[in-house]
Parts: C-alpha cells; sequence; structure tokens
C-alpha cells in the first residue's frame, strides 16, 4: 500500500536561516532543523543567479514531528515564505 501524504498550502512569511547559502533552520511555530535541502528554482539577475525556492525536509529541535517543505523567496517583503508542508 503506498505512503499517502498531506499536503497544506500555507503562505506565511518564515525566519529562514543559512549556513554557506543553504538552509539550516527556519521558525515556523516552533524552530525546525533541515536535514536535506535541494534547490527548486533558480531567479537569473544580470550576471547573478539566486536560489529562488528551496525544497526543504526538516524536523523540530526536539525531534517530535518531521515534514517536506517548500519555501519560496519573497523579494517584495525580503524573506522567504512557506508555501507548502507535506507529512507522510
Amino acid at each position: 500500500m503506498p505512503l499517502m501524504s498531506m499536503i497544506a498550502h500555507v503562505g506565511e512569511p518564515v525566519r529562514l536561516l543559512l549556513d554557506a547559502g543553504r538552509p539550516s533552520r527556519f521558525y515556523w511555530g516552533e524552530r525546525w532543523v533541515v536535514t536535506s535541502a535541494e534547490p527548486d528554482g533558480f531567479d537569473y539577475l544580470g550576471d547573478e543567479t539566486r536560489v529562488a525556492s528551496w525544497h526543504v525536509a526538516a524536523q523540530t529541535e526536539d525531534q517530535s514531528d518531521a515534514a517536506v517543505f517548500e519555501l519560496t523567496r519573497d523579494y517584495a517583503a525580503g524573506g522567504w515564505v512557506l508555501d507548502s508542508i507535506a507529512y507522510a
């Protein structure tokens, strides 16, 4: 029987911390620790390329919860937005 997952579209700002240009932690209700991160979209600004979105797996700091998140850059607000979350 295949695993079912629930996807929720959120659209809320998050405070994303980067380590060497990659997501390491973010705050959304509580502190989430990123366990894996893959770029999921890019913006090309002249000679500069920026990651516009990340597909990340994360768990709460106390390891009581885990999920997969889509985080997208919000240029207007100067931060990041949690687009969606998927629980297995």
